[in-house]
């Protein structure tokens, strides 16, 4: 078996270092949009739970009185 020679093994971790690096900044890139993705749940999320409970307050308050339920609640 023969050895590498020294310029197949600098060309080897050449090569293994540049993969290295694109690998990384593929790892940091998901990493950067994931944690702006958190970011942004963190400032809409309580703006729609807010939204929400105007949203079941108002229609709570403009509720239909049941017809079935007499008007008079002596009438029961």
């Amino acid at each position: 078996m023969r050895e590498k020679s020294l310029l197949e093994t600098l060309i080897t971790w050449l090569v293994a270092g540049i993969l290295v690096v694109i690998a990384l900044k593929v790892v940091f890139a998901v990493l950067g949009v994931t944690l702006v993705l958190v970011g942004m749940l963190f400032r809409l999320l309580p703006l729609l739970l807010v939204g929400l409970l105007v949203y079941m307050v108002i229609r709570w308050f403009r509720k239909e009185p049941d017809s079935s339920l007499p008007s008079d609640p002596m009438e029961i």
